[in-house]
């Protein structure tokens, strides 16, 4: 999961009650991530700049990246090729 804002918090609700979901979080503030963590009990915080953890299926952008010009947090050629990726925020127009 990529972002630790109210989207990332959105999807880490989503996921709570999904059997054996393991969500990671990475944000470009690192302390961001680990404060949305602490709220579930699934959730775990990850350095942006660590290789995506083995066994990643969905990769979720719910960075502000799609409203805005802003970086992606983290390098996306790291992303398993086998992985589905989605976006949550998009750009009006």
């Amino acid at each position: 999961l990529l972002g630790a804002g109210g989207a990332a918090s959105a999807v880490c609700l989503a996921t709570e009650g999904w059997s054996g979901a393991r969500v990671f979080v990475a944000s470009r503030r690192l302390e961001s991530a680990r404060a949305l963590a602490q709220r579930f009990a699934h959730v775990e915080a990850i350095d942006p700049e660590r290789p995506f953890p083995r066994g990643t299926r969905l990769v979720v952008n719910a960075t502000p990246v799609g409203m805005t010009d802003a970086p992606v947090p983290c390098d996306l050629s790291r992303v398993p090729a086998d992985a589905d990726v989605m976006d949550l925020v998009y750009r009006r127009g």
